[in-house]
């Protein structure tokens, strides 16, 4: 995954560049998406280095961002088996309130939407909110920010974040299915049946 290549870089100089470029081919992906990495990618590194500096990290520094690193990777592959259970309780061991870095965005988004559609909406608030906190602009964190809500209960809170998501998404099948869940929220309808929620796992 390419926010892997960071911690790549990171480690192999000893001390972090203030500069970052990611390439996207023409046609390929949501417009934007390389934006959206290159700036999660820098927020990262600004967070572990001290700017203009060019003196290793310390191994303490090391150590902490290995963890993250161990932890997020647990992360990736504990959703990717649906071991839900599993993956709050490495997020909980993970100290990431401590550490010097945190999960990358779409890591937290992973977990937000998948989590949600198997039966964790509640607790996956809290990875929701950490993939909207760097971007409230990020049109896929706040809609499963809004998938999350709307199972939890928090129907208000799922209303504006469709709102935006419909706002700010350009014409197509993801255009059309969220206006249907905002219609249907709006007008006090639950649009999030066992059919739709199978349905989207198949995704």
């Amino acid at each position: 995954m390419i926010h892997m290549d960071v911690d790549a870089v990171f480690f192999a100089n000893g001390r972090l560049s203030s500069l970052v470029r990611v390439s996207q081919l023409p046609g390929t992906g949501k417009p934007g998406a390389a934006v959206a990495v290159a700036r999660s990618i820098r927020d990262r590194m600004r967070r572990v280095g001290v700017r203009g500096s060019t003196a290793a990290p310390s191994e303490r520094l090391v150590r902490e961002v290995h963890q993250v690193i161990r932890a997020e990777r647990t992360v990736d592959s504990l959703v990717d088996a649906r071991d839900f259970e599993a993956v709050f309780g490495t997020i909980d061991r993970a100290g990431l309130a401590r550490a010097p870095v945190g999960f990358w965005m779409q890591t937290w988004n992973k977990v937000c939407w998948r989590a949600s559609l198997n039966g964790f909406a509640r607790r996956a608030q809290a990875a929701c909110e950490a993939a909207v906190a760097p971007d409230t602009t990020h049109v896929s964190a706040r809609d499963s920010r809004g998938l999350a809500r709307a199972l939890s209960g928090d129907i208000k809170g799922a209303i504006a974040d469709f709102a935006y998501v419909v706002e700010h998404s350009g014409a197509g099948v993801f255009l059309d299915k969220r206006a249907a869940w905002l219609e249907a929220l709006r007008a006090g309808n639950n649009p999030f049946t066992q059919q739709l929620l199978d349905e989207l796992r198949k995704q």
